[in-house]
């Protein structure tokens, strides 16, 4: 029985195999021009986001609140390392800011 189960498991990796070949040899930017109707089309090209939108998606991070759709296309279009470096931008000025207001308040008293 456990014979059987390994020769159906070869022929069928073996099939495997075949068929990829076969596909690698047929593959060719000329052939796949020429399909009418793709069922699984190229996507549209990423769009990349400004320092506007980059700015905005870091602001509501910190503030802890954003729309679900927003989210999704700031996903689609911002690359990782952009909020990287705009967080830590960010954070420095945040942390600015507040040593000013500190040093006004504490200034005037």
């Amino acid at each position: 029985m456990y014979g059987a189960v390994c020769t159906l498991d070869a022929s069928a990796a073996e099939a495997n195999q075949r068929a990829r070949i076969v596909g690698r040899l047929f593959w060719s930017p000329a052939f796949s021009s020429m399909t009418v109707n793709d069922p699984h089309p190229d996507p549209p090209p990423r769009r990349s986001a400004g320092p506007l939108q980059i700015a905005s998606a870091v602001f509501w991070g910190f503030f802890g609140v954003r729309k679900q759709q927003k989210l999704e296309q700031d996903a689609m279009t911002i690359k990782p390392h952009h909020i990287v470096v705009a967080g830590v931008i960010g954070a420095a000025l945040f942390v600015l800011l507040l040593i000013v207001i500190v040093r006004l308040i504490v200034a005037n008293a």
